[in-house]
C-alpha cells in the first residue's frame, strides 16, 4: 500500500478514492452519513480492484487518505489551485477502468446524504474533463 503522504501509486485504490473524495469534500464538508460511507466504499474499491486483503485495516487506511483530501484542499489559495490539483489527481488513474469505478464511488459517497451539491457535480465534471469522459453518459446507467 502506498505511504500517507498523499504521493499515492498510480492506478492504487488510494488514488481511486482520492477521487472520490475530492468530490465529496467539493463542498467544504463530509456530512455524517456521507463519513459513515467512505469506509464501505473504500472496501468496494478494494475488492473491485482484487486487491481487498482482511488484513488490510480498511478505516485506518480510509481515515488516512480522507486527512490527505482535507489537508491537501485546505492548503490551496484559489479555484485555478483546485482545478490544478483535480488534474494532477486525475492523471494519476490512467486506467480508463478506474475513471468509471473512481466516479461510482464518487456517487455513492456524495449522494448518502441525499443531496449532490452542484460543487459535487462540478468537481465530477471536472475529473470527466480530464479524463476526455462525458459525465452524462458516464452516470446515465445509474440514474436509470
Amino acid at each position: 500500500m502506498a505511504g500517507y503522504s498523499g504521493d499515492y501509486d498510480e492506478n492504487s485504490p488510494e488514488a481511486v478514492l482520492r477521487v472520490a473524495l475530492a468530490v465529496a469534500f467539493s463542498d467544504d464538508l463530509l456530512d455524517h452519513e456521507e463519513v459513515a460511507k467512505v469506509e464501505d466504499v473504500y472496501r468496494s474499491i478494494l475488492t473491485r480492484m482484487d486487491e481487498y486483503d482482511e488484513d488490510i485495516d480498511v478505516a485506518e487506511a480510509s481515515e488516512m487518505v480522507s486527512t490527505d483530501i482535507m489537508d491537501s484542499l485546505a492548503e490551496l489559495d484559489n479555484e485555478a489551485d483546485r482545478e490544478e490539483l483535480y488534474a494532477d489527481w486525475a492523471g494519476s488513474l490512467t486506467d480508463p477502468d478506474l475513471h468509471e469505478i473512481a466516479l461510482v464511488a464518487a456517487l455513492k459517497i456524495a449522494a448518502e446524504d441525499a443531496d449532490i451539491e452542484p460543487s459535487e457535480s462540478a468537481c465530477m465534471s471536472a475529473f470527466c474533463d480530464n479524463w476526455g469522459l462525458d459525465l452524462d453518459k458516464v452516470l446515465e446507467p445509474f440514474l436509470n
